[in-house]
């Protein structure tokens, strides 16, 4: 009863007329550091001058240290066989098919867009259609193109020329990026699952063709019903740069037509075709290659370090694997984040008022603090259960509390009410005869 008794006592200081004002104000400065966050980002990203700085930071995630760093190295992945087209033309990826079809694969993936016949060349197209309609369990890429946010799809959907797409089904090949050109910064770290054209779902590349190898994997993660997922990077193949190499079983154009390789490399595998250079020993082709976690520079990185058709790989290795990346809600995550805030508002506040002459000091150390530790809780968090934690917006806020709070009790709190200024510049005149 003793108990009861003092918590209702403390329930009735904490919502006396003076603690009501308190708490009112750390509402206020709550809301107060989260409209300095927004004018701070709409500010910064009007400063063209900023931008390649803007560039080089906004492309750094602390979880990028989990895969690059602390990860143990992954088992080479078994069920996947990646085959460089280079530059070859129609007849000459046609020939490659060929070859990997009499290996009898299980399903064979294209990481290329046939957009229309080819006049100069129509044996060749002739041929590689009658290729494809011999390949059994047939994926072809498409591309979803001019977003709308009025219905939030698209409106257009890019397959190749129907003598050549007839012959398989398709899975949407878009990797999420920044980036609005090849030559601007594009980090690949998630993908689309299912996007919506014209009303319809195209589900991705990857759980197309996991979908052929392995039903009930593909539809374990279609029933996540994200629209988004992060791919959890199991490693790079050869002609790629960066950590975990050679984790996909790849082969040069030279190795198919010589058929340089076993029979069981490619028998019931998955063989998925795209461009990875103009051979293995080409490490300076960027075209359809992409940043990812990987790449063991994070800042200002300098080169790409992954093909297109290795990241498809490796999402469809995290799929047949169920080896997935959960993440935060958005709904918890902000309230978590504002919670962290506000916290930091009433501790801070408390701090400014009991210790004025220790607040800078005191502060300061703690925004350290608190910062370090979240940001570790999310590198463990990601690190242990495949989790990713999302304190963005608290880690922000924390860092602008101290200096923030400063403004709101100094200027926006004397402007709501004159006692308040009173106060606060007795206040400061104290600290100043104590100075």
């Amino acid at each position: 009863m003793k108990n009861i008794s003092r918590l209702f006592r403390f329930i009735k200081r904490a919502f006396s007329s003076r603690r009501k004002r308190f708490w009112m104000h750390a509402t206020l400065g709550t809301i107060f550091i989260f409209l300095l966050i927004g004018f701070v980002v709409q500010v910064f990203s009007r400063l063209n001058f900023l931008d390649p700085v803007g560039d080089a930071l906004k492309d750094i995630e602390v979880t990028d240290l989990v895969f690059s760093r602390l990860r143990g190295e992954p088992a080479a992945d078994e069920h996947i066989v990646i085959v460089n087209i280079a530059r070859l033309d129609r007849r000459g990826i046609a020939e490659q098919l060929r070859i990997i079809n009499k290996y009898k694969p299980r399903v064979v993936g294209i990481d290329v867009l046939f957009e229309g016949e080819k006049k100069e060349d129509p044996m060749g197209d002739a041929v590689l259609a009658e290729v494809l309609s011999e390949t059994n369990n047939l994926v072809m890429v498409s591309k979803v193109n001019d977003y709308d946010e009025g219905s939030d799809g698209y409106r257009q959907l890019e397959k190749s020329h129907p003598m050549f797409s007839r012959y398989g089904v398709t899975g949407h090949a878009n990797l999420t990026t920044e980036a609005l050109s090849q030559e601007q910064y594009k980090s690949s770290r998630m993908f689309m699952t299912k996007p919506i054209v014209n009303g319809e779902e195209e589900l991705a590349f990857a759980i197309k063709v996991a979908a052929l190898y392995d039903p009930d994997a593909a539809k374990a993660f279609v029933d996540r019903s994200n629209d988004t997922e992060i791919i959890n990077f199991r490693g790079n193949a050869l002609g790629g740069t960066g950590g975990f190499g050679n984790k996909f079983y790849a082969l040069d154009v030279a190795d198919i037509f010589r058929e340089n390789f076993t029979p069981d490399l490619i028998k019931n595998k998955i063989v998925l075709m795209g461009f990875m250079g103009e051979g293995f020993n080409d490490l300076t082709t960027i075209e359809d290659k992409f940043y990812t976690p990987l790449n063991p520079q994070y800042a200002g990185r300098a080169f790409p370090d992954m093909f297109g058709v290795v990241i498809h790989a490796n999402i469809l290795a995290m799929i047949l694997n169920k080896d997935f990346i959960d993440t935060m809600p958005a709904f918890i995550s902000t309230v978590v984040n504002i919670l962290l805030c506000f916290f930091n508002v009433v501790l801070f506040s408390w701090i400014y008022f009991r210790f004025p002459l220790w607040y800078d000091g005191v502060t300061k150390t703690l925004q350290l603090i608190e910062t370090f530790l979240l940001l570790l809780l999310v590198i463990l968090f990601f690190h242990w259960f495949n989790y990713a934690l999302n304190f963005t917006l608290g880690i922000a806020s924390i860092l602008l509390a101290s200096d923030a709070l400063e403004v709101y009790h100094s200027v926006i709190r004397n402007a709501l009410t004159d006692k308040a200024g009173r106060l606060y510049f007795l206040e400061k005149k104290r600290r100043n005869q104590n100075l």
